[in-house]
């Protein structure tokens, strides 16, 4: 049976999201030894020799050239930024927490679309971003002795950056190939992370390789997955499935480092993910409503 394009790319996301728990693992495992600088500039020249060696052997040299290399840059900056707070925030906190207070990025993207592009909110929506920043304070537990500011602060600000990675990867995946993508994405973070490296950097631990070596194979296979299924489909078809990272998240967070989901991460986990199903509902009714206006007097 041939399957959709659609399918297709839901498919592939949910592999990608599988990947990306399997990276986050790999990371906080070798954040024992290595600052998350350190591990994105391994995870870079070990993603540059397989995209190197793929090249090679392809002979598609003309995968290089792109026709905005200005987009390329930020999409590249942008995400790398996010690739070093996603680590840092996974070596300051338990898997499931991170990867819940993740998940605010789609409310913080309604409220920078009316506070700075001036985009008419409704009672909807801010509904459900108050609903989400009520599950992120039920996860945080900020009254609590355990409450972590720090690291909080640290995956909130992943969050945000990580929001601006979804719209640019979007954006580029119109116009650009999958692999232009990945290979300036994986440069970028290699040059900037290689400078840090020259002037204090550490070479790989031994107890370390091992999961610096999960961490760039999956990190590589994940983003080549998910950069084509943006090509492939809409973000807005595609988020739900971004929520099961939270489930690998735990899966990985409890067979790996032993961590236990506390009741009120878990309640505030599901109050995250009910306010971003509200925010898609309500964006979809008001696309189909646009769609079907009748057109407007010339």
């Amino acid at each position: 049976m041939k399957l959709s394009q659609s399918l297709k790319a839901i498919l592939m996301m949910v592999v990608a999201v599988f990947l990306v728990a399997v990276m986050n693992a790999g990371a906080k495992t070798a954040s024992t030894y290595h600052n998350p600088v350190e591990i994105v500039f391994y995870r870079g020249v070990m993603g540059l020799i397989l995209l190197s060696c793929w090249l090679f052997i392809t002979r598609r040299f003309n995968l290089l050239k792109t026709t905005r290399p200005m987009a390329q840059m930020g999409r590249a900056i942008c995400g790398n930024i996010s690739v070093v707070l996603v680590f840092w925030a996974y070596s300051l906190m338990p898997m499931t927490e991170v990867s819940a207070l993740m998940m605010t990025n789609s409310f913080i993207i309604t409220i920078f679309s009316s506070l700075f592009l001036r985009e008419h909110v409704g009672p909807y929506r801010w509904s459900a971003v108050a609903l989400g920043l009520l599950g992120a304070l039920i996860v945080a537990q900020p009254q609590a002795a355990s409450f972590h500011a720090h690291g909080v602060i640290v995956t909130l600000s992943a969050a945000v950056s990580t929001a601006f990675v979804v719209i640019l990867l979007r954006s580029l995946g119109k116009t650009e190939h999958t692999f232009t993508t990945v290979f300036y994405f994986v440069l970028t973070g290699t040059i900037f992370s290689g400078i840090y490296m020259l002037a204090k950097g550490n070479p790989p631990h031994p107890d370390a390789v091992i999961a610096i070596v999960i961490t760039c194979v999956a990190g590589l296979i994940a983003l080549i997955i998910k950069t084509q299924s943006y090509r492939m489909a809409e973000a807005s078809l595609l988020s739900p499935y971004q929520y099961l990272s939270i489930v690998w998240a735990t899966l990985l967070g409890w067979a790996v480092f032993k961590d236990v989901p506390t009741p009120a991460v878990i309640i505030g986990s599901g109050l995250i993910i009910l306010s971003n199903f509200v925010i898609l509902w309500r964006e979809r009714s008001l696309s189909i409503q646009h769609k079907n206006d009748p057109p407007a007097p010339v």
